[in-house]
């Protein structure tokens, strides 16, 4: 630790500004993730809890209507079900159906058919919050993939910074090359590097680690979503045309082709003698 203080008074003030800068980045990023990795270990038990009360019901929305008051916070898959069973809550009431019908509903049972139109709605809300809390998730991830990518990179600055500032101290002692005062120059360019890396490796590690960890909760949350769905699938997911009487087809009528009219045949025409004739002209006898 002594040498490392050294070497940190020794730099100039760019160099001790950069290591300042990495030791409160690094500090700030351990704080920030054990932070995360809390946030979604709380999450997930809880979630764990919602589930198992979930799969007791026998109505995807009772639970619903029996938990009035909401559920408590830091519940992605609580929020996911209770935006997509508001919009199923919304289009059961105007068939008819009540909360008490909801909270004595038996197992097995299927209710009202719902029109495919209203099952997109509740479709997509439920995908919409879906989104939501995924885009939640990745929250903070961003910072620390910058701060694994940029802390290397900008302790190798200061790296490259103090050697040129100790060759130029050199050319400054007018060729006569003593250790005595180029090695603290030296060493103190390295101290960004070390401090670089002191924050980079647990940065790397610890940004693995909440991606890994990141991602289990999308598929956990996704399968949560399918499985909603396909619940309310089982229970309403009967079409439109299902839920409606299939009118008759319409009789197909065969038009063909009009008839054409029949002419009796041509009757010869009756044999008529030919005119008679008149006697040729003859002249009369000459007289002697």
């Amino acid at each position: 630790m002594t040498v490392i203080w050294q070497a940190f008074l020794h730099s100039d003030t760019l160099g001790q500004a950069i290591v300042v800068l990495l030791l409160v980045l690094s500090v700030f990023t351990v704080a920030k993730m054990a932070w995360k990795r809390g946030v979604l270990g709380e999450a997930k038990k809880r979630d764990g809890g919602f589930v198992r009360k979930y799969r007791q019901c026998s109505h995807p929305a009772q639970l619903s209507v029996r938990a009035a008051n909401g559920f408590v916070g830091n519940m992605p898959m609580a929020d996911i079900y209770q935006d997509a069973v508001k919009e199923l809550l919304h289009h059961l009431r105007g068939h008819g159906v009540a909360d008490g019908d909801l909270l004595a509903w038996p197992a097995e049972r299927t209710g009202p058919a719902l029109p495919e139109s209203e099952m997109a709605s509740v479709r997509a809300a439920a995908e919409g919050s879906l989104s939501k809390r995924l885009l939640s998730l990745e929250d903070g991830m961003t910072f620390l993939a910058t701060c694994t990518s940029c802390a290397p990179s900008l302790g190798l600055f200061g790296t490259v910074w103090g050697i040129m500032r100790a060759f130029m101290d050199m050319v400054s002692g007018g060729g006569s090359i003593n250790l005595s005062t180029v090695a603290p120059g030296i060493a103190s360019a390295l101290l960004t590097t070390v401090a670089g890396l002191f924050v980079s490796i647990p940065c790397s590690v610890g940004y693995n680690m909440l991606s890994e960890a990141v991602r289990h909760r999308t598929v956990e949350l996704e399968n949560f979503t399918d499985g909603l769905l396909a619940d309310i699938l089982r229970v309403h997911g009967a079409s439109a045309l299902q839920s409606q009487p299939v009118p008759a087809p319409a009789p197909v009528v065969i038009q063909t082709a009009p008839a054409y009219p029949q002419y009796p045949p041509a009757q010869p025409p009756a044999y008529a003698p030919p005119p008679p004739q008149a006697p040729a002209y003859a002249p009369p006898p000459a007289r002697i």
